[in-house]
């Protein structure tokens, strides 16, 4: 048997890595979340061979200095928490200040980003977790980051990826979850040239709804709306007669996450068998 040694710090980066990056949805569930912190009311994504040659993810959020994009792909560099108490009060969607360098460790990263009110912005490029340059460019306000050859230098995890179009219902389901929940900002998706995803800005929930599930289940669902204790609970039930037996249609936000509980899940649907 070898003797116990330790990792050289890029193996263990890479291995770390490849726990919050799983696949290309992993991906665009972070970036996303970034994106939201920032205050986005536009997200755009275009996606190339189910995101394993290429996602990019544009956003008009508030944008990054120069000092916080080198900082940002630095492991647990977070704007989010300052100290221990701070985890008790996560009112942010990213914290823990390892998805940028994650990515970045596993794959080739390009991050453009421009502040609200600056002259111009910064391009920041990193290879396989390296530095390559940070320059002065010209670009929109927001942060544009672009994933390019997802786990380059992980063959073996590249080798466990599905099919393009496996992985791109996985980005699209990612997409789904969060523009169910956030009605007003505009959410579109690209996937090799071809519009999959185009959701508009509104201020009305069912709206948002009739575009994800067409405007005749939009209109039969019943909102419901309630509160007690400083929780308030809101949202819209599908009459019964479109209740499956399976509960892969219900989705469950807290605070705007999404949340997979398997009990209040069957709470829910053992109220539809009640009176």
């Amino acid at each position: 048997m070898n003797a116990i040694r330790i990792l050289p710090e890029s193996v263990a980066t890479r291995i770390a890595a490849g726990e919050v990056v799983e696949r290309p949805a992993s991906v665009v569930r972070e970036l996303l979340d970034n994106a939201l912190d920032a205050e986005a009311d536009r997200l755009e994504l275009w996606v190339e061979n189910g995101g394993k040659r290429r996602i990019r993810v544009r956003d008009n959020g508030v944008g990054m200095s120069r000092d916080d994009l080198l900082l940002c792909v630095e492991r647990h560099a977070t704007s989010k928490v300052r100290e221990a108490r701070d985890l008790f009060r996560i009112s942010t969607f990213g914290f823990r200040g390892e998805a940028l360098p994650s990515i970045g460790a596993v794959s080739k990263l390009s991050i453009t980003t421009r502040p609200r009110g600056a002259l111009s912005g910064n391009r920041l490029r990193m290879s396989g977790g390296k530095l390559i340059s940070i320059e002065e460019t010209g670009a929109p306000e927001g942060t544009t980051v672009d994933v390019e050859s997802l786990f380059f230098n992980l063959p073996a995890r590249r080798k466990f990826l599905r099919a393009a179009r496996t992985e791109m219902d996985h980005i699209l389901d990612t997409v789904f979850r969060v523009a169910l929940a956030f009605p007003g900002i505009l959410f579109r998706v690209v996937d090799g040239g071809r519009v999959a995803l185009h959701l508009p800005e509104t201020g009305d929930h069912r709206v948002r709804l009739s575009g994800l599930f067409g405007r005749r289940v939009a209109e039969d669902m019943i909102g419901v709306e309630t509160s007690s204790s400083g929780v308030r609970v809101h949202g819209f039930l599908a009459p019964p007669e479109y209740v499956r037996s399976r509960a892969d249609r219900m989705w469950v936000y807290v605070n705007g996450r999404n949340v997979r509980d398997r009990l209040l899940n069957k709470a829910l649907l053992d109220g539809y068998g009640q009176r």
